[in-house]
């Protein structure tokens, strides 16, 4: 745990005597620290970085009592040793040093912003995400504050709104989404209408505000997500650069016709991204959309009875998952997705020697995800049902 009083050590002492009388000294020994955790980190030996890290922290505190350092130094250097100890498993540690950060930040603010973001970015990384959106916050709360006084920080409250949006969807808070995405549309509204260039801003602005509606099963959802669509349409037009963009518009608007009964619609949407992403240049990010598109598309055939054509565009899927591991091991929970989708299309032919193949394969990786990360425990218990309803009708 990262304790905020001082230690009382030898070692404590010493640091102390160096920052009273040759503060130069202890800054050089800070440096050291830092580059050691750092050096550490790459070679991912996150034990070690995270022990550096500490002797920073402790370093930029008895700097802070002579008066040698700023409190927004000691806010880094917390949110370095936080990122390390979450990754070496320390997650409460991480957490308590993580809220530090937090308060420093409130009694902050405004103090440098894009420094505030690094560290938003650097506690989202690692996992966690709770004290990420924290900060996310404050630094919407000071950009607000400077966009009153001058409109020319109105695109970063707006980047910084579409942030907190997306930090809610990944802790599947909808309903607290619902509102800064409004406000995020909004404001792109206003910016794009000035500034035409900042359209591609509007529109990722308008699917993130029909995801949110959507999710909260609320019928306006498709009225953004077809105001989005059109305007990629355009943008892509001028710029084929935004075809990523636009095939995940597409699938926004196909999740939204699937939500209201427009199974012919949703179909027609989701190929339309796909042929467009077959045809665009083939990189990790598109390689990685294109798995999951093939992959809603699997599951929106497989709902709609048409289970050959499930089954088709299932298997692309699943291999479109397995190259995108071997480009990125992350990518290894979206193959335990397409695998557990591709179990229940087998189920539903009838092949359910396969199926419970597959359902076993998903519960391993799960298993270890969910020993690094509890947040995917509730993945870990739904593949487990489904395997035990598999293993239960095959015996009937």
């Amino acid at each position: 745990m990262v304790d905020r009083r001082l230690p009382n050590t030898d070692e404590a002492r010493q640091l102390r005597a160096m920052a009273a009388v040759v503060p130069e000294q202890l800054e050089q020994f800070i440096a050291q620290s830092n580059s050691e955790a750092q050096r550490c980190a790459r070679r991912k030996k996150w034990s070690k970085a995270h022990r550096f890290a500490m002797d920073v922290v402790v370093g930029r505190r008895i700097l802070i009592e002579v008066d040698k350092a700023r409190p927004f130094e000691l806010a880094v250097a917390l949110g370095a040793f936080a990122a390390y100890a979450m990754r070496d498993g320390l997650t409460f540690d991480a957490g308590s040093a993580a809220d530090e950060v937090v308060e420093l930040c409130e009694r902050l603010m405004p103090w440098d912003l894009r420094e505030a973001r690094q560290l938003a970015d650097d506690f989202r990384a690692c996992g966690l995400c709770v004290q990420a959106t924290a900060i996310t916050q404050r630094v919407i709360g000071a950009y607000r504050v400077l966009a009153e006084e001058n409109p020319d920080h109105e695109p970063d409250l707006a980047a910084m709104l579409d942030q907190l949006v997306w930090d809610h969807y990944r802790t599947e808070s909808w309903s607290l989404a619902r509102e800064p995405a409004a406000e995020c549309v909004e404001l792109c509204r206003r910016i794009a209408a000035a500034t035409p260039a900042y359209r591609p801003q509007l529109a990722r602005a308008l699917t993130s505000l029909s995801m949110g509606l959507s999710s909260c099963k609320d019928p306006s959802a498709a009225q953004f997500g077809e105001e989005s669509v059109a305007l990629y349409r355009t943008l892509v037009a001028e710029d084929p650069k935004h075809v990523p963009a636009f095939a995940e518009a597409l699938t926004q608007r196909s999740r939204c016709d699937s939500d209201r009964g427009r199974w012919a619609d949703s179909i027609e949407a989701t190929r339309e991204a796909i042929e467009l992403l077959d045809a665009a240049p083939r990189t990790q990010s598109t390689l990685t959309l294109l798995a999951e598109l093939t992959l809603w598309h699997s599951g929106t055939l497989r709902d709609t009875g048409d289970i050959p054509g499930a089954l088709a565009i299932g298997k692309r899927s699943y291999r479109l998952h397995w190259q995108a591991v071997a480009a990125d091991r992350t990518e290894v929970i979206a193959l335990a997705g397409a695998m557990l989708s591709m179990s229940a299309t087998w189920a539903r032919a009838g092949r359910r020697r396969k199926a419970i193949r597959l359902g076993k394969k998903s519960i391993r990786i799960y298993r270890r995800a969910a020993v690094d990360d509890p947040h995917y425990e509730d993945e870990l218990i739904f593949a487990t049902k489904h395997l035990r309803y598999l293993i239960l009708d095959t015996r009937r």
